[in-house]
C-alpha cells in the first residue's frame, strides 16, 4: 500500500512538473518574431528565390519593428502584395521601407492620441494591429499626422468608436483628393460629420456628394463649408442636395 502511494505521489508530482514546464515553455512558441516571421516566408513564399539578395535588408527591417514592438504582420502583408506585384528586390525594400517608416509615425500618433481618458477609450474599441494599419493608410494616402490626432481625438469626444473615426478619415481623403483643402477646413468639416446625427455607415455617401458637387465646377471650399454647416444644423443628405442644388 505504502509503495502504491508513493508511487501516486511521485505520478502527480511528475504531472504536476510537467504541466508547470509546458506552461512556461508555451509563450516561448506562442511569441513569434518578425525576424522568425520573415525566415518562415522564405521558406513558403514560391518567388524567395527572387528576393534572396534582399533578405539580409528586410531583415533590418523586421529586427527594427521587433525592437519597436511592431506587429510584423503588417510587414508581411507588404511582402506579399509586393511580391504578388513582381517588384524588383530594390522596389521591395525601399516599399517595406516606407511602411516601416509610417508604422512608426502611425504608433507615436496612437502614443498621442492615448494620452486622453477619451483617446484611451476610442483607441481600446479596436486592437493595436488594426490601429497601426489603418493610420499608416491614411499616412500614404496623403494625410497629415497633425490632421490625424486631432480628428481620431475629435471622434473620441464624439464617443466613436476607431473605426467610426476611420470613416469619417476616409471620407477626408477622399474630398481632399478632389478638393486639395488645407488641415485646418478638413478638421472642421470631419468633426462636423463626427458630431452629426447622421450613422457613421452614411458617411462615405455624405463624401460621395461632397465629391460629385465639386467635380461639377462648384467651388469646393463653398461646398465644404456648406455641407459643414449643414451637419452643424443636425440636416443630412436631403437638405444638402436641396440647398446645393438652388446654385446651380
Amino acid at each position: 500500500m505504502a509503495t502504491a502511494g508513493a508511487a501516486r505521489r511521485t505520478t502527480a508530482c511528475t504531472v504536476a512538473a510537467t504541466a508547470l514546464l509546458l506552461l512556461c515553455v508555451r509563450p516561448l512558441f506562442a511569441q513569434q518574431t518578425g525576424v522568425e516571421a520573415l525566415s518562415k516566408w522564405y521558406g513558403q513564399s514560391r518567388g524567395r528565390n527572387v528576393y534572396l539578395s534582399a533578405e539580409p535588408e528586410l531583415a533590418q527591417i523586421f529586427q527594427s519593428a521587433d525592437s519597436l514592438s511592431l506587429p510584423y504582420s503588417i510587414l508581411i502583408n507588404r511582402l506579399n502584395l509586393g511580391s504578388a506585384r513582381r517588384l524588383a528586390p530594390d522596389e521591395l525594400v525601399r516599399g517595406m521601407r516606407e511602411e516601416l517608416s509610417r508604422l512608426k509615425a502611425a504608433a507615436q500618433i496612437l502614443t498621442d492620441v492615448g494620452s486622453t481618458s477619451s483617446g484611451r477609450r476610442i483607441l481600446s474599441s479596436s486592437t493595436r494591429p488594426e490601429l497601426l494599419n489603418a493610420v499608416s493608410i491614411y499616412l500614404s494616402g496623403g494625410l497629415s499626422r497633425d490632421l490625424l490626432v486631432r480628428l481620431i481625438g475629435e471622434g473620441a469626444r464624439s464617443g466613436r468608436t476607431a473605426d467610426e473615426a476611420f470613416r469619417a478619415c476616409a471620407v477626408l481623403l477622399a474630398v481632399d483628393r478632389v478638393g486639395h483643402f488645407p488641415d485646418a477646413q478638413l478638421l472642421t468639416f470631419g468633426a462636423a460629420l463626427l458630431g452629426s446625427s447622421i450613422a457613421p455607415s452614411g458617411y462615405s455617401a455624405v463624401g460621395s456628394f461632397v465629391v460629385r458637387s465639386i467635380a461639377t465646377g462648384r467651388g469646393g471650399t463653398l461646398v465644404l463649408a456648406k455641407v459643414e454647416q449643414i451637419l452643424n444644423q443636425g440636416g443630412g443628405l436631403p437638405q444638402m442636395e436641396l440647398e446645393l442644388g438652388r446654385r446651380r
